[in-house]
């Protein structure tokens, strides 16, 4: 449940840095999120990236936000492999529909179930692509797969 309330936080902070952003030049504007969530089409209106360094260790916060308002969240480190999800957040993904319905992810499980590949990491000038899939669960009993996920020249802070 903690990690929940962390997944929240962010999700907030990001929501609001994503609906500040109104010049061409920022971050996240030439790149794209896409996935598909129980076999429909997502895709991200809106995307954003933060680097933060927490505790001696460093995580990617990458947000999008589709033109309904359903979220995709991932944490990831910032290193270029392939990262097996885990419970304890350094590897994670996270899809809220709509605002106000109860967050899914892969930490209510215990044994989680998917990937997040970073293909592409240019530390230089700040821009990452990875893919990624997931399977998710809320604590209520609720489930989710997210497949064929993509996140293609973002620019991060």
């Amino acid at each position: 449940m903690k990690q929940l309330s962390i997944y929240a936080a962010a999700l907030v902070l990001l929501f609001l840095g994503m609906t500040s952003c109104n010049n061409e030049d920022e971050v996240g504007t030439s790149s794209q999120m896409t996935a598909q969530v129980d076999g429909a089409q997502w895709s991200a209106a809106q995307v954003t990236g933060t680097l933060q360094d927490t505790l001696g260790a460093s995580v990617l916060i990458i947000a999008g936000t589709d033109v309904r308002g359903n979220v995709l969240l991932i944490n990831v480190p910032p290193q270029e492999r392939t990262h097996r999800l885990d419970t304890i957040t350094t590897a994670s993904v996270l899809y809220r529909p709509l605002v106000g319905t109860q967050a899914i992810s892969n930490l209510c499980l215990s044994n989680p179930e998917g990937s997040i590949t970073v293909t592409s990491l240019d530390t230089d000038n700040k821009r990452v692509s990875l893919n990624f899939d997931a399977k998710l669960c809320n604590t209520v009993g609720g489930t989710r797969r997210v497949t064929q996920g993509q996140v293609n020249n973002l620019n991060y802070r």
